[in-house]
């Protein structure tokens, strides 16, 4: 407002996905909406959080809890901003980048690609050694994927949520560390590993299909902080949190066979806690 900003100017994000939702968040509030672009400058950020139009913030209570749906006029990503990247921020794109190999089936997609599960699989050290054609194929996969789900279901009434997979318990491990402890794809992995377990845990996975998807995560070596023990009571407080839960229900994205997952409501109790405390993930 100082800078006499009008609805005639726009919003330039250049950066993570952190500074693209409070880019995105300001251009959706200030004077009603104004427009803004994006340039996502991390592996995150371009095959994730920069498209899709969620735009949102934290709060003490939880993660994204204040935002909005906001399509942004423009985002341009250039995978020469990975050069930039420690390895750590690589790692924590990598993991989004997995969970679209878990869901891809669920897609009703036009973009005609190879399973990429396998993809990921055949290419770990192409992505480590930031191989150009490999690393446009992974951004250009995941996007295509996310559109496709996106334009089925704009403001999350359904299909959307399986965006969602590993992130139930992955947000709620960054709300009880304060957001200091883990990257967002650290916890979404913790997250993704309670998924698969707890989907096996109530068979709808076989153990070799448990078995080749956490190799496929161990093959990336995603994340080297063990997980702290956390009061279970806490654990299930922060979750009911979560803007998936519904009539105080909590619903997990959890895994089928071939690459799909479903949103499952009325997880039991006894079934989180039996993961949690049986479970190393």
């Amino acid at each position: 407002a100082k800078c006499n900003i009008n609805r005639t100017d726009a919003f330039v994000a250049f950066g993570g996905g952190v500074i693209g939702d409070m880019v995105g968040f300001c251009a959706s509030t200030y004077m009603r909406g104004i427009k803004f672009v994006q340039i996502p400058t991390t592996l995150l950020a371009q095959v994730d959080s920069s498209v899709g139009e969620k735009v949102a913030v934290n709060t003490k209570f939880g993660k994204n809890l204040l935002g909005n749906f906001y399509q942004p006029k423009l985002v341009l990503s250039d995978i020469l901003t990975f050069n930039t990247l420690d390895l750590r921020n690589l790692k924590t794109g990598l993991a989004e980048v997995i969970k679209y190999a878990f869901i891809q089936n669920s897609i009703n997609t036009s973009y005609e690609n190879n399973l990429f599960f396998e993809f990921l699989k055949q290419n770990k050290n192409n992505v480590y050694n930031l191989d150009k054609k490999t690393l446009i194929n992974v951004v250009k996969t995941c996007c295509c994927l996310k559109r496709d789900v996106v334009v089925q279901d704009e403001k999350e009434q359904g299909l959307r949520a399986i965006l969602n997979f590993g992130h139930t318990f992955g947000h709620a491990i960054e709300k009880l560390t304060n957001y200091k402890t883990f990257t967002h794809g650290e916890a979404v992995v913790y997250g993704m590993k309670f998924a698969l377990n707890l989907s096996y845990h109530l068979e709808m996975i076989s153990s070799d299909y448990l078995n080749s998807s956490l190799d496929l995560m161990s093959d990336y070596n995603l994340i080297n902080k063990k997980l702290p023990k956390f009061r279970f009571e806490n654990i299930i407080k922060t979750m009911q949190l979560d803007k998936k839960v519904a009539h105080n229900n909590l619903r997990f994205i959890l895994n089928n066979e071939n690459y799909t997952v479903s949103i499952v409501k009325d997880i039991k109790i006894e079934d989180i806690k039996y993961i949690l405390e049986t479970i190393t993930l």
